[in-house]
């Protein structure tokens, strides 16, 4: 149960998750900008075929950050597995390469079925993803280097 629990604040207590809330009520309040953006896009071919690759390299480097906060890689970190909190930050991890997979598979609907997307569609799901990704990465890039200065100062004897 109290694994459960812990998945849901992962999940529901994030910031990526409260971006997606704001995204579905500004496109429930205000369609015009998400309709705005499909068509612009629909419409420069060249930003059409990078713009879908700009969130799965986002999330390429957000999954490899993710990677790097739980596995060891100096006699310090070691420490780290031993922590009982450890399967948190793991779940953490998880629940990001599971972010990094969904918006990358997102950005492929994109790149893929950009002639048959409604305008409205392909503005919520371009804006949806460069969002989360750059949320995402910014987490884990927050994660790591809080975890590196924490394991860090352990070493020194500082902490």
């Amino acid at each position: 149960m109290k694994t459960i629990i812990e998945y849901l604040r992962v999940s529901l207590i994030s910031i990526e998750f409260a971006f997606l809330c704001v995204l579905a009520v500004s496109g429930t309040f205000y369609p015009a900008v998400f309709i705005f953006v499909g068509k612009a896009l629909a419409s420069q071919v060249e930003a059409l075929k990078w713009i879908p690759a700009i969130p799965t390299a986002l999330c390429a480097a957000a999954a490899g950050l993710a990677w790097k906060l739980t596995v060891p890689k100096e006699e310090n970190d070691f420490e780290l597995l031993e922590w009982p909190g450890y399967w948190r930050l793991k779940m953490r991890r998880d629940y990001s390469m599971f972010l990094s997979f969904l918006v990358a598979g997102c950005s492929a609907l994109i790149w893929i079925f950009a002639s048959s997307i409604d305008a409205f569609w392909m503005g919520m799901l371009t804006i949806g993803c460069l969002g989360v990704g750059v949320i995402n990465l910014g987490c884990m890039f927050v994660a790591a280097l809080t975890l590196r200065e924490i394991v860090g100062f352990r070493g020194k004897g500082r902490f």
